[in-house]
């Protein structure tokens, strides 16, 4: 089953909400210390990218998810609780972070993938390990959601379909993203 973050708009007010218009009927608003966001419940969790731009080869174009099939078992069991050592923005995500993993993995074998709205087309993510409760934060945010399934390593960030079917600016583009070595490799 393929899971399929669609991109949401949201406007927020952090002393008080004046308006809230939110398409994402999934998405549950979290308080804590004075701040409202919005999280949505699929889980993810990532490392920080590495600068350099590894090539990575594919056998289709574009790449499937088929072509990127994990190589073991599903993770079955409990969750890890978040290890908040294990990145330095992992504190300050700790709500959307904690509500994320309750539905277990969703990416990559044992992966949950988190998604936090970060403004007007924009939508920031998180991996989190479902074995050891490490989180990993990509040097980059979506503009209009993710696709990405439990049996595969693929990501696509800003799925063609989402643009094709939402008005964007002409500047965002589909990327793809293999998660390999506890990073996200770019496809090209």
């Amino acid at each position: 089953m393929m899971n399929r973050i669609p991109f949401f708009s949201c406007f927020l007010f952090t002393a008080t909400i004046l308006s809230s218009s939110c398409s994402q009927s999934s998405a549950t608003i979290a308080q804590h210390n004075g701040y409202t966001e919005i999280v949505n419940p699929i889980t993810t969790a990532n490392t920080r990218l590495k600068d350099n731009n590894v090539k990575v080869d594919h056998p289709t174009n574009p790449p499937t998810f088929d072509d990127y099939p994990v190589d073991t078992v599903p993770f079955t069991g409990k969750h890890s609780p978040i290890d908040f050592d294990s990145h330095p923005d992992a504190y300050t995500f700790r709500d959307a972070l904690n509500y994320g993993i309750q539905y277990g993995p969703n990416f990559g074998q044992h992966y949950t993938i988190v998604t936090w709205g970060c403004g007007t087309i924009c939508e920031a993510f998180a991996i989190v390990d479902a074995y050891t409760g490490a989180v990993y934060f990509p040097n980059f945010s979506s503009s209009v959601g993710l696709d990405f399934r439990l049996d595969s390593n693929l990501l696509i960030v800003n799925p063609p379909e989402t643009i094709q079917s939402t008005t964007v600016p002409p500047d965002v583009e589909t990327q793809y993203f293999i998660w390999k070595n506890k990073q996200l490799l770019p496809i090209e």
